[in-house]
């Protein structure tokens, strides 16, 4: 069955148009530190601590500390820069749960980066998530399915996304919706 998803839903939202989801353990990662919470250094040049990975893991720790270590579903989910994190650590957000019966899936609402040529012939958001991956240290908080042959930059972008994850990712771009909806260039709807 086919539901239509437009972003991250509410609780209202859940329990009337997507009864999939309505009774799951839900977390919604909010925008973040640029590197999606996978960040962990010092950067000497600028004397900012990056400690993303580490507030990730924290956070995940205290919602199991409160009941959701009991959950039977639990749904890691983000809006742009919280979508790329919840694509990012699914996988982790599963280990979490390893050994237990729980059903663990992934929505990344618009966390999809485009790695193309801009209008000055470049590719800078390739060059601005280099530099995001070297400044805070967060090669080695990806997952290494990804990075047993992709740079920690490519993992950031979406050109091999599906060639990667596991099928608890879900993954939602409304502005490309949106953009067909209107009769722009964009995907066609379905």
């Amino acid at each position: 069955r086919a539901n239509e998803m437009y972003g991250v839903p509410s609780t209202y939202d859940m329990c009337i148009f997507h009864a999939d989801f309505y009774n799951w353990n839900r977390v919604k990662i909010r925008y973040c530190d640029s590197a999606s919470f996978a960040g962990d250094a010092f950067d000497k040049g600028t004397g900012l601590y990056f400690r993303g990975q580490r507030i990730w893991e924290e956070a995940i720790r205290h919602l199991l500390s409160i009941g959701m270590a009991s959950a039977d579903r639990a749904l890691l989910t983000g809006c742009s820069a919280g979508g790329l994190a919840a694509i990012l650590h699914c996988d982790q957000f599963g280990a979490f749960f390893a050994g237990r019966s729980t059903t663990v899936k992934c929505l990344a609402d618009a966390g999809l980066f485009l790695d193309a040529v801009d209008v000055s012939g470049g590719r800078s958001l390739r060059s601005y998530y280099g530099d995001i991956v070297a400044m805070q240290g967060v090669a080695p908080h990806l997952p290494p399915t990804c990075t047993d042959h992709l740079d920690a930059t490519s993992v950031l972008l979406p050109s091999e996304y599906n060639r990667q994850h596991q099928d608890a990712h879900l993954l939602a771009q409304r502005s490309l919706r949106r953009l067909a909806d209107r009769g722009k260039p964009g995907p066609k709807q379905s």
